[in-house]
């Protein structure tokens, strides 16, 4: 999973560098912040884009990288909505 977080890291420097033309420390600081707030959906959706445009990658290649942040993203999204509520429930009684 470590090596995976590495390519996704990758891609998404490659996005803001490359594609948009950023600045190093600014693409660091987007990606700090995008890890420091848990934004793993936002991490994994610049991986694709910069698979896709900057490292001229074909979409089911792109997609190939992306899809396990999407998984984990969604899984923590589902299981925060699920442990929120039942909280929530159970706060009430």
């Amino acid at each position: 999973m470590i090596a995976v977080f590495f390519v996704q890291a990758a891609g998404c420097y490659a996005l803001m560098r490359d594609h948009w033309d950023w600045h190093p420390v600014v693409c660091i600081g987007v990606m700090a912040l995008l890890m420091l707030f848990r934004l793993d959906l936002l991490f994994a959706v610049g991986c694709f884009f910069g698979a896709l445009l900057a490292w001229d990658w074909p979409w089911w290649g792109a997609l190939l990288i992306a899809a396990p942040g999407v998984v984990v993203s969604i899984m923590l999204l589902v299981g925060g909505v699920t442990i929120t509520s039942l909280s929530g429930i159970f706060k009430s009684k």
